[in-house]
C-alpha cells in the first residue's frame, strides 16, 4: 500500500512544516474495503462498502502501537495482524476491489490516508467472511 491520499500528503507537509496535527487517533487506524478505486483527493465516501451492500460491515481497528504494524525498515512496514470482517448476513453484496486505511472508524467519512488496489478482488455475499492475512498489507515510502 503506497498511495497516500492527497489530503494526507497535505496533512504530513503541514505537520512537518507548520506544526499542525495529523488528526490521527492516538491508538488506532482503521482498515476498510472499497468497491472501486478511491477518487483523488481521497474521496472515500462514494467507494467504501456501504451497510446496504453488507449490513454487518464495519471498519477494522489496527493498533498503532504494539503488534498492529511492524516497524518500518527501508521505508516498508507490514501489518502484523489479520483483519477479518464479519460474515455477511444481509445486504445486496458486491466485490471489494480496493483497500484503504482511515484515520477514524466512521463509515463514509473522507479521512482516508492510504489506498491501494486489492491483489485479488474479493466477492462479498451471504455467509462469506472477508479477510486480509497478516503481512499481506504493506505500506511503502520512497
Amino acid at each position: 500500500m503506497s498511495d497516500k491520499t492527497d489530503a494526507f500528503e497535505n496533512d504530513v507537509i503541514n505537520h512537518v512544516f507548520r506544526n499542525t496535527s495529523l488528526g490521527l487517533d492516538v491508538s488506532n487506524v482503521w482498515i476498510a474495503l472499497c468497491t472501486s478505486a478511491p477518487g483523488s483527493p481521497g474521496n472515500m465516501a462514494a467507494t467504501e462498502i456501504t451497510l446496504a451492500e453488507h449490513a454487518e460491515y464495519a471498519r477494522i481497528a489496527l493498533a498503532r502501537t504494539g503488534p498492529g504494524f511492524q516497524a518500518a525498515i527501508g521505508g516498508v512496514t507490514a501489518t502484523a495482524l489479520n483483519a477479518t470482517w464479519a460474515a455477511m448476513v444481509s445486504g445486496t453484496g458486491g466485490t471489494a476491489t480496493h483497500v484503504a486505511i482511515f484515520k477514524g472508524s466512521v463509515i463514509a467519512t473522507n479521512d482516508a490516508i492510504y489506498t491501494r488496489a486489492a491483489g485479488t478482488p474479493r466477492v462479498f455475499s451471504l455467509g462469506k467472511i472477508l479477510q486480509i492475512d497478516a503481512g499481506a498489507l504493506t505500506i511503502t515510502e520512497s
